[in-house]
């Protein structure tokens, strides 16, 4: 592609309470699918950012 080099941003904020469940110790999972928005997009480097509200604690990530 001639060497091209582009930097993309994105972000969106959603409302928890469609994409959390709570298990039988009231811990709160969070189940999201992430990645670029295009299909047919080349990316190198992937930075992910999860903002969590105050109080979070006891923060375990799995990647499947």
């Amino acid at each position: 592609m001639g060497g091209w080099k582009s930097n993309f941003f994105t972000g969106y904020t959603l409302p928890t309470k469609f994409h959390t469940m709570t298990d039988e110790k009231d811990n709160y999972h969070l189940n999201l699918t992430f990645g670029s928005p295009y299909s047919d997009l080349m990316v190198r480097n992937y930075t992910m950012k999860i903002i969590l509200p105050d109080g979070a604690s006891n923060i375990k990530v799995k990647f499947f």
